[in-house]
């Protein structure tokens, strides 16, 4: 029976291989030639998820317009008034428009988006399995003494499936939760720019006393 006591771990080879390297550096090189590509993915996912935002305030002026006796003509922001006439069918008409414009907008940024995210996906799993595999490749025998190969293929795979998941999915939340946040607090702001900061200056308060806590409970 051979002796184990000098096999390498797989800890040990990574920091033979890769020894000033973060993955988020390393990760980078892959992003070199696509910063277009994932420049569009971004931009349209946000205007996707601005133009869901849209159709309840299009609905609620619909109802002050139409339906209450606040206002006598419909009225939108980044919409002249002159382009809106002053007959309630005119001012319909309009609204009809508007909504068939958002529509419109939300189907073609929705498939243009998700065709640009599957692109950039797969372009940069690509090239990173073929780096894997040609790194996987210059492992010393040492290395498959110490695992065994089914063992290192097992971690390079769930390593790689993790980052797809994060370009799949992960990735396109983090830009639509962070342009809701940011429209969110516009729309607060131009509300009630007080009130706003009063609130907003709570959030440090709150992740401190998190972190002490945790500090705490560690």
């Amino acid at each position: 029976m051979s002796d184990t006591t000098d096999r390498p771990s797989i800890s040990e080879v990574f920091e033979q291989y890769a020894p000033q390297r973060t993955p988020f550096l390393a990760f980078r090189s892959y992003l070199a030639d696509r910063g277009l590509l994932l420049a569009s993915a971004v931009v349209l996912t946000a205007v996707w998820r601005l133009a869901n935002l849209v159709p309840p305030y299009l609905l609620g002026r619909a109802v002050d317009a139409f339906f209450t006796g606040e206002r006598t003509t419909l009225s939108v922001a980044f919409v002249p008034d002159a382009w809106i006439p002053e007959g309630l069918a005119g001012q319909f008409a309009v609204l009809v428009a508007l909504f068939g414009g958002l529509v419109a907008t939300q189907v073609a940024c929705n498939v243009v988006r998700h065709l640009s995210w599957r692109w950039f996906q797969q372009s940069v799993l690509h090239d990173l399995r073929t780096d894997v595999y040609g790194a996987v490749q210059r492992l010393e025998i040492a290395t498959f003494r110490a695992e065994s190969t089914g063992d290192v293929m097992s971690v390079v795979n769930n390593d790689v499936n993790q980052l797809q998941t994060f370009l799949d999915d992960g990735a396109q939340t983090v830009v639509q939760v962070s342009t809701f946040f940011l429209v969110l607090l516009a729309v607060m702001v131009g509300i009630h720019a007080e009130l706003t900061l009063l609130i907003a200056g709570f959030v440090p308060l709150m992740l401190a006393a998190v972190y002490g806590y945790q500090l705490r409970g560690v």
